[in-house]
C-alpha cells in the first residue's frame, strides 16, 4: 500500500509541477526598468561671469518597470560652476521626468563637468561644457 500511496503523491506532484511550468510559459516576461537620459551632452557656449544658463535634462524609463532614480550628482574638477535641481524620483514605464543643469561660472575659461544619474538600471553621464567670458570694464572719458 505505501508503494501505491507514494506512486500517488509522485504523479500528481509532477502533473502539479507541469501545470505551473505551462502557466509560467503563458504570462508574458515583464522587461526591467531602462534608463534613457537626453541629451548626452549640454554646451552651454560662452556665458559671462556671475550670469546663469540652464537647460533641461530628461530620464525617460523605456523599460517595463518602475525606474528608481537613486541619485544626480556632479562630478569633476569645475562641478562648482554647475549645478542641478535633479533629484531622486520613480519614473512609471513609458514616463519622463525632467529637471535643470546650470552653468554659472565665475572665472574666465574653459568649463567641464559631469552629471551622473544613478539608478537601478545602471548610470548614465551627461557632460556638461561651457566657456566664461569677462567683459573688459568700460573706460570712462
Amino acid at each position: 500500500m505505501k508503494a501505491k500511496h507514494f506512486f500517488r503523491m509522485m504523479l500528481l506532484l509532477t502533473i502539479t509541477m507541469f501545470v505551473m511550468v505551462q502557466c509560467k510559459k503563458d504570462e508574458p516576461e515583464i522587461e526591467p526598468a531602462k534608463l534613457a537620459v537626453a541629451p548626452e551632452s549640454v554646451d552651454f557656449g560662452e556665458i559671462e561671469a556671475n550670469k546663469t544658463a540652464s537647460k533641461d535634462i530628461t530620464i525617460s524609463n523605456t523599460g517595463g518597470e518602475i525606474l528608481k532614480v537613486t541619485d544626480i550628482v556632479l562630478e569633476g574638477d569645475n562641478k562648482s560652476e554647475f549645478g542641478t535641481d535633479g533629484k531622486g524620483s520613480e519614473v512609471q514605464p513609458g514616463k519622463s521626468y525632467s529637471f535643470k543643469v546650470e552653468f554659472k561660472p565665475t572665472a574666465k575659461g574653459g568649463k567641464k563637468a559631469n552629471l551622473v544619474i544613478k539608478s537601478n538600471a545602471g548610470s548614465e553621464t551627461v557632460a556638461l561644457v561651457g566657456s566664461c567670458m569677462v567683459k573688459a570694464a568700460k573706460m570712462e572719458k
